[in-house]
């Protein structure tokens, strides 16, 4: 719904999630804000009882809120007639009659709250205007109208509720030529490549980097070669891997996101100690960037400290707070033993042959393999190791790869 935490209580997100889907239903049915907002202050609490009934039900009260909460509504909707752009109501004069239909002037009566802060700064309903077209029209959307940080906030909704298909058909829209986007449709671009990703779709993953490689913005050039350098250090090809980091310093010097870029890579190599001062040089770079202040800076200060693996799981756990618990088995797990027996043979010592119960583990991790197990999915993928975790007798398998996929995630930042 917003890119916000909702401001009301959790019982009554769903009853308002429902509320928006109606009511921008209703907008894209007619189009019309008159008769929109006097459906709004007619059936609104009945729609969602559960929400309302947080408010004060003292008649006029509850009457302007309908109305400018209708209002909002309707200005921030992006109209299928209108370029899938909202067109926005103007405020009333303050002597004019009050839009409610109080009778009262409007500066007496709903001017109050309309004025106040919204908390409803960031609030998108390009999804649920998205859900309520036809397929047609979806197809030849007016992507130049349309913002390219909105389109991949919903693409990132879609994917979590399991849409990740709709999520590519939005998106690929909007790549359909480069030569029309700027830096804003970076993060979308991203996106594009999480989802052919999790759709296990490596030749337009591939396609879509060769062209984000050629693209006439430089920040969509450099974003596509971040995301080669988090393959190319995936594939323990560091060699190509700080080839193109330096292509990207040229590009786009004393950019933030090289900080990150660095470091990950350099911790991936093993080289806490050159990580650590590199950190502190970025430190002292970034400290009047506005843009590397928060997680980033902090991101810094660890690796500075010497707490790379801390940092590093920093970020595995604000991408899933599973990893807490994935971290926990591996701690637990004892010290690596020797489960292999020798099958002598005439002319040498044997092949090595596991035994049954390593034999088993195995068996079980190539089938998770096959299922493409992804950290960044959902709590699936925990519930699929915790069994053979119970009987790993050693610990470098199943470590390695999980540090392999920490970093290559914090790569994508």
């Amino acid at each position: 719904m917003s890119n916000q935490d909702n401001p009301f209580d959790e019982e009554a997100d769903e009853a308002l999630e429902s509320l928006l889907r109606i009511s921008v239903s209703e907008i894209i049915r007619k189009e019309n804000p008159e008769e929109f907002i006097h459906w709004f202050r007619e059936y609104a609490p009945i729609v969602a009882p559960d929400f309302f009934k947080q408010f004060p039900q003292d008649p006029d009260g509850l009457r302007s809120f309908l109305t400018v909460f209708g209002r909002e509504i309707w200005n921030r909707t992006p109209l299928p007639g209108n370029r899938f752009r909202p067109r926005t109501l103007s405020k009333p004069e303050r002597n004019a009659p009050c839009i409610c239909g109080s009778g009262r002037k409007y500066k007496q009566c709903c001017a109050s709250v309309e004025n106040s802060e919204s908390p409803f700064e960031n609030l998108s309903l390009l999804s649920y205007v998205l859900d309520s077209i036809t397929t047609d029209q979806r197809k030849s959307l007016p992507y130049s109208y349309l913002n390219p940080e909105e389109l991949e906030f919903v693409s990132r909704q879609w994917m979590a509720e399991g849409r990740a298909i709709d999520a590519v058909k939005l998106l690929e829209g909007l790549f359909a030529d480069f030569a029309k986007l700027d830096d804003r449709a970076e993060a979308a671009f991203d996106c594009l490549l999480d989802c052919y990703d999790l759709l296990g779709n490596p030749v337009k993953k591939k396609r879509l980097l060769e062209r984000g490689f050629a693209a006439p913005d430089k920040y969509l050039r450099a974003a596509a070669m971040q995301r080669q350098c988090c393959i190319l250090a995936d594939r323990n090809n560091y060699s190509e891997g700080w080839a193109l980091f330096q292509q990207l310093q040229r590009l786009i010097p004393n950019h933030s996101s090289l900080s990150h870029l660095e470091l990950v890579m350099l911790l991936g190599q093993g080289e806490k100690q050159r990580a650590a001062d590199r950190a502190k040089f970025w430190m002292a770079r970034l400290a009047h960037d506005e843009d590397a202040q928060g997680p980033l800076m902090e991101f810094l200060r660890s690796v500075a400290k010497g707490e790379a693996t801390d940092a590093i799981a920093g970020i595995a756990r604000e991408l899933n707070p599973a990893v807490d618990e994935l971290m926990e088995m591996i701690r637990r797990l004892p010290q690596p033993e020797c489960h292999y027996s020798l099958k002598p043979m005439e002319d040498s010592a044997g092949p090595l042959v596991p035994e049954s119960k390593l034999r088993r583990l195995f068996e079980h991790w190539l089938k998770m393999s096959e299922s493409s197990l992804d950290l960044s999915d959902d709590l699936d993928w925990l519930e699929k190791i915790r069994s053979p975790c119970s009987i790993l007798k050693s610990s470098k398998t199943l470590s390695v790869r999980w540090k392999s996929r920490a970093f290559r995630t914090a790569l994508k930042r």
